[in-house]
């Protein structure tokens, strides 16, 4: 298994990915890993956000880590993304791992099944749902699962 981290939005900034022959939707995402630091769009993104809210009842125009996301430079903003992140309880204590054995070899991800572990685990598939508790949604459920199969 991967190093123990916290689970963070973005990508990381240790190794980059080995980009291999590729085409279609991985062809897209290959070509995308290479153009910048990632945490630079949520950046912008939340800069355009927070002038957009401001003067406003907004719940946005209050919200902390909106507004510290609008100091953060774009010079290292994958560290100082997850710092403010992790500071305002929202990062999960998730494994992340390399990929392998795909188009884009070595690009970190969080397994899904060790997500939706957590999730179940802390009392949160409900979050999955729609807000729908798991015992309400037995044909959703039920539905989707026959159709993944297909």
């Amino acid at each position: 298994r991967g190093v123990k981290r916290e689970a963070k939005l973005g990508l990381l900034n240790e190794s980059r990915p080995k980009i291999q022959k590729v085409s279609g939707t991985a062809e897209h995402l290959a070509a995308s890993i290479g153009k910048g630091v990632p945490c630079t769009h949520v950046l912008e993104s939340a800069r355009k956000t927070w002038a957009d809210a401001a003067g406003t009842s907004s719940v946005v125009a209050s919200c902390p880590v909106v507004r510290g996301m609008t100091r953060i430079p774009d010079a290292n903003a994958e560290d100082r993304i997850h710092a403010l992140l992790k500071k305002n309880n929202l990062a999960l204590p998730l494994e992340i791992s390399p990929l392998s054995g795909s188009h884009v070899e070595g690009y970190p991800r969080i397994k899904p099944l060790d997500f939706l572990e957590y999730m179940a685990g802390s009392g949160n598939i409900h979050r999955l749902l729609g807000g729908h508790r798991i015992s309400s949604c037995r044909v959703l459920l039920e539905t989707f699962w026959r159709q993944y199969e297909l």
